[in-house]
């Protein structure tokens, strides 16, 4: 048989192998390997016309990994935005699957006589059990294990070995106050208790969940050390069951025939009723479910509250999974009918007659910051013939434009919206301070639209001093000694770059507003700190005590950004929600005082119609050693040009329909950087 394969290098492979089962071979894992190099993981992405001959191709796998339909929404997709489609199905494939072989060293029979005390302590070492030849040479030094393997007291060897990725989560090992009174003198302070007040809140989180977050591995090798983290091999499933989902509430039972496209809106109670119920009906109707999400803490929430009325019908795959457990879900899901709850891990799971395709959005989710994770959702929906439903708080505007062709439901939130002023140079106004008060026992959420403790100005030159590698603003630490940049990671003295002048506070991060929240209330179990408003659970109380800085960045989607920002929050808002603000006649605050989204859309569309800006037109966001002046002089395309101290970055306006084009046009350009808006 003639196999089409897909290489890790974005490549095809043609060959011509034996295929050991009677289905088709298109979606199944090979072990492929040419002579004179290391075998590696392939994926059989079609069937070619001819081939190199493999009699001894390895098929490791008794179901196929993937399916043709996921393969052929892969390359539609990538189609669309120019792009390699091999590239994206390793993009999305998880590296449980992605085996390759490797050369491993073992003791030989050869009794190991007149040999030095380090050949001797390298040859008990090995003794154990085998070890990576590459590890072992980092170890001991090359020269030193090549001469045992030419003596024959080591044998080299070549094995086909799965990446090591077993679960390690971490808990908080003692109370929260008392984690918060042993960091206070912390250099490192102000991360230690945004990690702490992060664990506080999720129970337990596994160690790519915390670097997801930003949290560094020396913070929770840290903290582990002294004793207030504790390591579980193994994440306590019994933890993700929420008790208080055990109580069933009422529930209509008539809905609607969903449309094939159908966009589910508002505040998180509604949003999760009625994803019950169509979970309920697919499975009612001999059909999967296939529930998208980016954010490991969505997921967490999801699972606890969909767990108890789906039982073993629901299966999670996300990196909270170990790979043993992955692989096991993986092919169950082939198996029997189920709902898959998965993040972008499980985007290429081939489910057994998949019926609805659901999508929450906290954000936009892309593949190599190019690919809308969408558009392959809804792609994959149409060749499985499958409903597609995205859930949000609010409608993407493009789509919004394009309402016809969608069905909507809207569940708006109910709270109470209080809108104050806040000085510059407070926290805390005084209103807010007084209905914290009044509100002490019940659960309050505060939000901060920036990490660190403020933002790093420079009084000698009059603004914020930028990253000296991206350009970003520069946040200044608790101790005011140090800055850093949430980009790309810089960190540096507390001296403003360009004068070298000393770096004062400018407005407030998390992190101070912690500082005063304990100072005048104390540390409280019902107190929670986030910078973001996110789905998953609702909080009696939510104060956005700064929010304004989303209006300090100059682009064309600021108001939405800071108006979803707001709406977000009230949807996660039972009683009220409280927005402190320095700008509170923006009309953008009318609209949400009266939660009327609608309005602001309307505005805002007509705003952008106006000024040709998306979702009107497509911009895209490019950094390249230089930019060639002429590249788009064949091509109507506004370009602005700033110079970084990384390169030039363009910033390319065009028609909609010139995206492929343009596309093409800046991948030979081989750009450091590339984004598609």
């Amino acid at each position: 048989m003639n196999l089409k394969l897909a290489l890790p290098n974005g490549r095809i492979a043609k060959v011509s192998a034996h295929f050991p089962y009677e289905d088709s071979p298109i979606g199944y894992r090979v072990l492929y390997k040419q002579p004179a190099s290391s075998g590696k993981t392939a994926i059989v992405v079609g069937m070619a016309d001819g081939g190199e001959p493999m009699p001894e191709l390895l098929f490791p796998d008794r179901r196929p990994l993937t399916s043709e339909k996921h393969i052929r929404a892969l390359i539609d997709v990538s189609r669309a935005y120019a792009m390699n489609p091999w590239s994206l199905l390793y993009e999305l494939l998880p590296s449980a699957f992605c085996w390759k072989e490797e050369e491993f060293v073992k003791v030989s029979d050869k009794k190991p006589l007149s040999l030095d005390r380090r050949s001797l302590e390298i040859i008990s070492y090995v003794s154990k059990k085998r070890r990576k030849l590459e590890n072992l040479e980092k170890r001991f030094g090359k020269g030193i294990v090549q001469k045992l393997i030419d003596m024959g007291f080591l044998v080299p060897f070549k094995e086909w070995a799965m990446p090591d990725v077993s679960l390690k989560a971490y808990r908080l090992a003692v109370k929260t106050q008392e984690a918060l009174d042993r960091v206070k003198k912390s250099r490192r302070r102000e991360e230690l208790v945004r990690l702490i007040g992060y664990l506080s809140g999720v129970v337990y989180a596994t160690e790519e969940e915390l670097r997801a977050e930003g949290f560094s591995v020396r913070d929770v090798t840290n903290l582990t050390k002294r004793g207030l983290l504790a390591v579980m091999e193994e994440a306590p499933h019994w933890l993700s069951v929420n008790p208080n989902s055990l109580l069933k509430s009422e529930r209509a039972v008539l809905y609607k025939t969903l449309g094939k496209n159908h966009l589910i809106l508002g505040e998180w109670k509604g949003l999760l009723e009625r994803l019950k119920h169509l979970l309920e009906h697919v499975l009612r109707l001999g059909k999967s479910a296939l529930v998208f999400c980016e954010g490991v803490n969505l997921i967490k929430s999801l699972y606890s509250e969909l767990k108890v009325f789906l039982g073993n019908n629901l299966l999670r795959v996300s990196s909270l999974e170990s790979s043993k457990e992955l692989i096991g879900r993986w092919f169950t899901a082939q198996e029997k009918n189920s709902v898959v709850l998965g993040s972008r891990l499980s985007l290429l799971l081939p489910q057994r007659d998949l019926g609805l395709i659901v999508c929450f959005c906290e954000s936009e989710p892309k593949l190599k910051g190019i690919v809308d994770i969408r558009n392959y959702l809804f792609t994959l929906a149409k060749y499985h013939g499958a409903d597609f439903l995205l859930f949000d708080t609010l409608p993407p505007m493009e789509l919004y434009v394009k309402g016809d062709l969608w069905d909507w439901e809207l569940s708006p939130p109910t709270c109470e919206v209080e809108v104050l002023d806040r000085e510059s140079s407070q926290v805390l106004s005084e209103r807010t301070v007084e209905l914290i008060k009044n509100h002490l026992k019940e659960e309050n959420l505060f939000l901060v639209n920036k990490v660190g403790y403020g933002y790093a100005y420079c009084k000698r030159c009059g603004y914020i001093a930028q990253c000296p590698v991206c350009g970003s603003f520069l946040t200044l630490r608790v101790e005011r000694s140090e800055v850093f940049c949430n980009s790309c990671s810089y960190k540096g003295q507390a001296l403003c770059p360009e004068c070298g002048g000393p770096l004062v506070e400018l407005g407030f991060g998390i992190d101070k507003a912690v500082d005063e929240v304990f100072k005048l209330f104390g540390s409280r179990e019902n107190f929670h700190f986030d910078t973001i408003p996110r789905l998953g659970r609702k909080y009696d109380n939510v104060f956005v005590l700064h929010a304004d800085n989303i209006l300090s960045v100059p682009w064309y989607d600021s108001l939405e950004r800071y108006f979803s920002y707001l709406w977000r929050s009230a949807c996660i808002a039972e009683r009220r929600l409280v927005v402190q603000t320095a700008l509170k006649d923006n009309p953008v605050l009318e609209h949400l005082k009266n939660l009327d989204w609608e309005g602001f859309y309307k505005e805002e569309i007509s705003r952008r119609q106006e000024e040709r800006l998306p979702p009107f037109t497509k911009i895209i966001k490019v950094r390249l050693k230089t930019f060639p002046r002429d590249t788009f002089r064949d091509l109507p395309v506004d370009v602005s040009l700033r110079h970084t101290p990384k390169g030039e970055e363009a910033l390319i306006k065009f028609d909609r329909k010139l995206t492929k084009r343009v596309l093409q046009t800046l991948y030979k350009l081989k750009p450091l950087d590339l984004q598609v808006v």
